[in-house]
Order: structure tokens, then C-alpha cells, then sequence
């Protein structure tokens, strides 16, 4: 889970403090190991556009969604180099490796001679540096908020002089959303926590990326008000005791599911007082499905509204 809160450079609002719980008897959670593989792309019309003058033929792609986005967009056969998240398509896993955030390398980058680098905003430092030392084309797109997820889209596929096909999948990633918010509405949602990670407990806010799934799949956000206006927050225990979620989605899988579980009953246990907690509803589920708003945000969106209706 490392990788997805580095990834996503969760920022720390409020200390963590532990609460000393005797634990109890309560139901353990339930898992879904599923990899973003496993989830279906969204169906695009059979023919696009023919590739335009701009196009790029050698690209890095330095962030997950975006390196998925540009293999749906029909360029997978021109990424040349990822980051150390990126891992779908599986053909990218055999491109070389650039790194995670903190230790990109310009001179690494370049080597590749690429035409185009795709970066998170987050990186102004090493954008400049590839723009201005090497002259390497780049393009920063956010991908945190809510209001930034399409508009991160349109600017990849405008990098890739693929305006057409980017419009496409977006209409179709819109369609599928509009389809399910109707499908799953109800007059009493359930109030969903969505953590991160639980050490320490960094949890999806509104307005946050995994919220518009979250609302989409007939939940809603437990977190109602963010004591920042940022898309992910640092919670109080006391303050998850205070949220009472009916649901909690805990993202703190990483690469090892059985060891997660164990992890992950241990910590819940200590808050047997949670409705979620006590009535069996805490469902541990692998991170990079939900916080990459990539293609396949529908079925991750879809997959969502399975699980919070389990119980």
C-alpha cells in the first residue's frame, strides 16, 4: 500500500493517536484480492481517427493510469519507458523501470530518447528539467480530484494528437457512470469509509477521485466534511469512532494478501464499536483498482458497488 500512498502523494493533516480497544470477538474482514488487470476495459467503437501528424513515437509514461490510458488509446507499442507502478498492460513490465516519485532521474529519462514524457504535475522540478537541459516534450496531468480526472484525460490524449479516441473512451467512461449512479441509487445510502492505509490512517475525502466511484456505486463518503480542502486526509482514531461508517473499504493489501488479512483483522478488532466493524461489513481490497483513474474506472466503479452491498 506503500506504493499507492507515495503515488498519490497523500498529505498528513493531524497525528494519528492508537486507541487502546480490548479486542473482541467480531467477524473478520473479507478480502478481494483483484488485480486493475482483472477489471474489463470500456467498450470503444472499432475504428478511430487515423493517428494524427503530432502523435509521438517514443513515449515514457511515468504514472499508472496514464501509461494504461495511452495502450487503450492504441500507442502501447510506443512506450519505451514507466514507473515503478506502472504494470498495466502487462507488455509495459518489460520496459525499463525510471523509478517511483523521489528518485526519477532526468539523465535516465533521457536516455530513452523519448518524444514525449507523461508526468504527475507533481513534478514540476523534473519537468523543467527535461523541457529546458534535454528539450524532451512533456506532459503533466492531476489525477487526486474529482474535478481533474477527465480534464487529465483530455490532456494525455491532446499529447498523443489522439483528441478523437480520448473523447470516445471518455463518453463511454461517463455513460457507464451515469448508468450505474441511476442503477444503484437509494434513499438511504450507506456511509462508506475508504481508507488508504492504516498506518496512519489516511482516508478518501470528498471531492477525492475515489469519492465519484464511491457516490457512483451507491455509497457515500463517511467522511462528509474534510478538515482540509484535499482529496485524502489524515484521520483520529477518535474521529473514525465518531464517523460510525456502515461500510469500510480498507486499501491495505499490498503484494501480500494473507498477511494483509491477518494485519487488517487484528487492527479492526480493536474497534468492535464501529457498525461496519460489528456487523461484518470491512472488506480489505487491493489499492491500485481504486485509485487509478484510468479506463477502467467504470468497473472499479461497478466492483465497488458488489462489495458494499456484501454482507
Amino acid at each position: 500500500m506503500r506504493c499507492a500512498v507515495l503515488c498519490l502523494m497523500l498529505l498528513a493533516v493531524a497525528t494519528s493517536c492508537e486507541d487502546e480497544h480490548e479486542p473482541t470477538e467480531t467477524p473478520p474482514p473479507r478480502i478481494w484480492p483483484l488485480a486493475a488487470s482483472a477489471l474489463p476495459l470500456p467498450t470503444l467503437p472499432t475504428s478511430f481517427p487515423a493517428t494524427g501528424p503530432a502523435a509521438p513515437r517514443r513515449i515514457v509514461s511515468l504514472t499508472p493510469s496514464a501509461t494504461e490510458l495511452i495502450a487503450v488509446l492504441g500507442f502501447e507499442d510506443r512506450l519505451v519507458g514507466r514507473s515503478r507502478w506502472c504494470d498495466v498492460p502487462a507488455s509495459v513490465q518489460q520496459l525499463p523501470d525510471l523509478g517511483g516519485l523521489e528518485d526519477f532521474q532526468a539523465e535516465r529519462i533521457a536516455d530513452l530518447r523519448p518524444d514525449l514524457v507523461v508526468l504527475f504535475d507533481m513534478l514540476p522540478d523534473l519537468r523543467r528539467v527535461l523541457e529546458t537541459d534535454f528539450g524532451i516534450r512533456c506532459c503533466s496531468h492531476r489525477a487526486e480530484r474529482e474535478a481533474d480526472v477527465f480534464e487529465g484525460l483530455r490532456a494525455v490524449a491532446k499529447a498523443l494528437d489522439a483528441e478523437a479516441r480520448g473523447e470516445a473512451l471518455i463518453r463511454a467512461i461517463q455513460t457507464g457512470l451515469d448508468a450505474l449512479t441511476q442503477r444503484e441509487a437509494r434513499a438511504d445510502p450507506p456511509r462508506v469509509l475508504v481508507m488508504l492505509d492504516r498506518n496512519p490512517p489516511f482516508v478518501a475525502c470528498p471531492g477525492s477521485f475515489v469519492d465519484l466511484l464511491l457516490r457512483a456505486a451507491g455509497g457515500v463518503n463517511a467522511v462528509m466534511q474534510p478538515p482540509l480542502p484535499r482529496p485524502w486526509c489524515q484521520l483520529h482514531a477518535e474521529a473514525m469512532l465518531d464517523l460510525a461508517p456502515d461500510v469500510i473499504l480498507d486499501l491495505s493489501i499490498g503484494e501480500n494478501p494473507a498477511a494483509a488479512l491477518a494485519a487488517g483483522e487484528a487492527f479492526w478488532r480493536r474497534f468492535p464499536q464501529l457498525p461496519a466493524v460489528k456487523n461484518g461489513r470491512v472488506h480489505l481490497l487491493e489499492a491500485p483498482v481504486l485509485v487509478r483513474p484510468g479506463p477502467r474506472m467504470v468497473a472499479a466503479a461497478e466492483l465497488l458497488a458488489r462489495i458494499i452491498k456484501t454482507r
